[in-house]
């Protein structure tokens, strides 16, 4: 796995951990003060890291692929 592809999800883990944590404490304690705060740990930190890492993984699946079917491009045009 990439090095960057790895910290990336890592960080989008750890923002993952936090925003669980908040919601299930808002949610045992009936009140919804740390609402947007903890909406925004979840699009802003877990699942912007987490797209960001997948898209890091997928274009190099991606690249890895083309230049094993490269050769039969001319085939399909």
């Amino acid at each position: 796995m990439n090095k960057y592809s790895k910290i990336l999800l890592r960080f989008s883990a750890l923002f993952a951990l936090v925003g669980a944590f908040l919601g299930s404490h808002m949610a045992g304690a009936g009140g919804y003060a740390f609402k947007t705060v903890h909406a925004h740990i979840l699009v802003v930190g877990w699942l912007t890291l987490f797209v960001g890492q997948s898209t890091i993984k997928f274009s190099h699946l991606l690249k890895q692929w083309l230049q094993r079917f490269m050769y039969l491009l001319p085939l399909l045009v």
